[in-house]
């Protein structure tokens, strides 16, 4: 035996000397995720002797995924779908080369959910007053078979809430509005998991008290055939709305007034054509509707109108400032005293006093602007019946301007009674026509200087006498060829003996 001998090395062992991944980051993504909808989560995590990692991730629902090889330290994600809804929690781990594994990091939890569908349209009635209550009711349904609760937007500003109830379960809600108004009602769902549906499509709502009963119709209980007569009512709308009346006369007619505020009386003519009792009321009418007035009854009396008038009689062409008379007659088949209404088509009228039914009558009438005009007249008997009116009567009116205001009249200041003593004027015209003159001798008198005309601005001279002592004004006036006369002039004071 050799004690100095050694034997062969043994094969030798391997010994790998690894530390395991630390713990990785806590999954980053989203907490909510709908059925069958990929999402996305990152997560991180280090190796103390820098070896490669990859991570695993544990999604909640059994199933595990695995990322790629990356540098220690990386961010790396992935995505993952559920298909049933459920609250799942997602990990996940850190692998090196060696397979050594981290811890699984704290759970990231997620919902997997489905809203609900958009809810039917909310049922109920149309119309409601204020402060009275109103039942709705909607219903709809949830994908994952969730309870649901509804909610209701009443259009005021304020919504109510249902109690959970099974998915498709119709519930309803009573509402009341304080207001009159038009409001949009809709509803919506949402599940146990607060995910919510679309709202709903709206149902309009009119909050409304209907208006008053109108009064009784007033106006005269009996008057004739073919004579217009005068009826008012009115009516009070609690909600301030406007209201549309209509008149009921009896003989199978209507009238209609439109948009009349609340409590303002609202009133119309009516004329009957032939004779009888009719009863007549109205009727006030919000959006809503309303409610007919108390009837009345008007007896109406048999009464034919006058026949339209003649044509007009008078001149057809004329002046400014110049009057003109017009003369017509009518009619009436019941003998009745007849009045003229003459529409000199420059936006005046003019009433006749009444006259024997065939007697001649007539108007004037100053045009104070240039034009033509178209002149009519009607008639009206003693017991209001109007006719027809008579056909147009065409009038041209030409511009003119009165004579300037004459010179004071001169002459001899003072003078004795009973003897004679000549005054002259002048004055100008603006059109240049023709003038004539006339002398106010403060007595009482006066007197022309002629039937002719003067030229314009022509002087002319008139004498008078005075009976009595005293002291008098002389003053003139001119007067154009077309009927104008102008001013008085300043006055001439004249002592008389």
């Amino acid at each position: 035996m050799d004690n100095n001998s050694s034997s062969p090395w043994s094969p030798p062992l391997v010994v790998v000397v690894n530390s395991p991944p630390n713990r990785p980051a806590i999954p980053a993504g989203q907490s909510l995720a709908r059925p069958g909808i990929k999402a996305q989560f990152s997560t991180s995590g280090e190796d103390p002797d820098g070896d490669l990692v990859r991570y695993i991730f544990d999604w909640g629902d059994g199933s595990v995924s695995r990322t790629d090889w990356t540098k220690s330290g990386r961010e790396e994600s992935m995505e993952h779908s559920w298909q049933r809804a459920a609250s799942y929690e997602i990990r996940a781990r850190t692998e090196d080369g060696a397979n050594a594994s981290s811890p699984w990091s704290p759970p990231l939890r997620i919902t997997v959910n489905s809203p609900p569908n958009r809810p039917a349209i909310p049922a109920g009635q149309s119309v409601v007053r204020p402060g009275i209550k109103a039942q709705f009711s909607t219903s709809g349904e949830d994908p994952d078979g969730d309870q649901v609760q509804y909610t209701f937007d009443w259009g005021d500003g304020s919504v109510s809430k249902t109690n959970w109830t099974k998915s498709g379960r119709a519930e309803s809600m009573h509402h009341s509005w304080e207001k009159a108004g038009s409001y949009e009602i809709r509803a919506r769902v949402e599940d146990s998991t607060n995910a919510s549906s679309p709202w709903s499509e709206s149902i309009s709502i009119v909050v409304n008290t209907l208006p008053s009963r109108p009064d009784q119709l007033s106006g005269p209980g009996y008057g004739y055939a073919m004579v217009p007569y005068h009826f008012q009512t009115s009516a009070i709308d609690q909600d301030g709305d406007f209201l549309n009346y209509t008149f009921d006369w009896g003989d199978g007619t209507t009238d209609t007034i439109d948009l009349i505020g609340p409590g303002i009386n609202a009133s119309l003519n009516h004329t009957w054509t032939g004779p009888g009792a009719y009863q007549i009321r109205a009727i006030a009418l919000d959006r809503m509707g309303g409610d007919w007035s108390e009837q009345r009854s008007i007896n109406i009396d048999p009464n034919e109108p006058p026949d339209p008038p003649r044509d007009l009689y008078g001149v057809r062409s004329g002046f400014t400032g110049n009057g003109y008379s017009y003369f017509t007659m009518t009619r009436d088949p019941d003998g009745d005293r007849v009045m003229h209404v003459l529409d000199w088509g420059d936006g005046t009228t003019i009433e006749t006093d009444p006259v024997r039914s065939g007697s001649l009558q007539n108007a004037s009438h100053i045009w104070s602007r240039p034009g033509e005009y178209l002149v009519r007249v009607g008639s009206m008997d003693e017991k209001g019946a109007p006719s027809q009116w008579s056909g147009p009567f065409l009038v041209a009116i030409k511009a003119n301007d009165p004579p300037e205001q004459p010179a004071m009249p001169s002459g001899p200041a003072a003078g004795q009674s009973l003897i004679s003593h000549k005054y002259a004027t002048s004055a100008r015209d603006p059109d240049g026509d023709a003038v004539k003159y006339v002398f106010d001798w403060g007595d009482g008198t006066t007197s022309w200087t002629g039937l002719g005309y003067l030229s314009s601005g022509e002087e002319s001279a008139v004498s008078h006498k005075w009976i009595q002592p005293g002291v008098y004004q002389i003053k003139a006036a001119a007067l154009d060829d077309k009927g104008l006369i102008s001013d008085w002039s300043g006055a001439l004071l004249v002592k008389i003996g």
